[in-house]
């Protein structure tokens, strides 16, 4: 069940009351700001049943917020109110002129527990009025769109998905991948491993060959080492095991690559998904 009106607080009042709005209203405030470089502050939230009387009624129900408007620049204003329709919301900017003190009065397009007053501006915004009883022309919210909690809800949660999986890109990138390839070079361009392999194999072809030799003298030209058949065999067996770890660690660089390229085909899925 969507919890797009489950009530949330968002400050208070002078009085003390809490200031509250539904997670839908949240979620709309929220894509505003996102689109925006400047922050704005509430001053009237929603289910504010008898808080103003110069409200008349419109903030009773839900989707419906008054913002402070006295901090900003003329362009700063535009560019809320934008944005605020852009989203969802009949946005109207209320002035001195209208008998108000300045602010922002903004209510949401198909919130279901709009109040009854409310309701009425929008179908008065939809008409290209003012919402107010003086009903004068004002075609700026027209073809607002309506807002999608639950679109929102997914883009939000592929939001930080795809934050948690550049973390993860990052730390790969800046230690195990490092890592794989400094590995990797160390093998195929002469570093420490391919030192240290060569080392070994010098060690282990000249002391079997060695022995090898010994023991065949001592086939031919019987000695009392008996033992040396043995400790050939055991050298051998000491060779295949270092075979066999360096192409341990190859497959282990080879599997870093491909976990590495798993990370941009994650990233870029993310990246193409649908935005609300």
């Amino acid at each position: 069940m969507s919890d797009a009106y489950v009530r949330v607080a968002v400050g208070r009042y002078s009085d003390g009351r809490t200031m509250v709005i539904n997670k839908r209203t949240a979620g709309m405030l929220d894509m505003v700001q996102r689109r925006i470089g400047f922050e704005l502050t509430i001053v009237q939230g929603s289910y504010n049943t008898g808080g103003v009387s110069a409200s008349a009624g419109t903030h009773d129900g839900g989707g419906v917020v008054d913002l402070r408007t006295w901090n900003l620049t003329v362009e700063q204003r535009n560019e809320a109110l934008a944005a605020a329709r852009a989203v969802g919301f009949y946005a109207w900017y209320r002035t001195t002129a209208q008998g108000f003190d300045p602010h922002f009065h903004w209510v949401a397009k198909g919130d279901a527990e709009l109040s009854s007053d409310a309701r009425w501006q929008a179908s008065e915004a939809e008409a290209g009025r003012n919402g107010l009883a003086s009903r004068g022309t004002d075609t700026s919210n027209l073809n607002v769109p309506t807002f999608n909690y639950t679109a929102y809800l997914e883009w939000i949660e592929l939001t930080e998905l795809a934050d948690r999986v550049a973390v993860l890109e990052a730390r790969v990138t800046a230690t195990t991948n490092a890592r794989a390839q400094s590995a990797y070079a160390s093998v195929i361009e002469g570093g420490a491993i391919e030192n240290r392999v060569s080392t070994l194999e010098g060690r282990v072809t000249y002391n079997t060959d060695a022995r090898a030799q010994h023991a065949y003298k001592s086939v031919t030209e019987p000695d009392t080492e008996g033992t040396i058949a043995n400790r050939v065999t055991l050298q051998s067996k000491l060779l295949e095991e270092l075979r066999s770890k360096v192409g341990s660690l190859e497959a282990a660089v080879d599997d870093l690559y491909n976990k590495h390229g798993q990370q941009d085909a994650r990233i870029a899925a993310l990246e193409a998904a649908p935005k609300p």
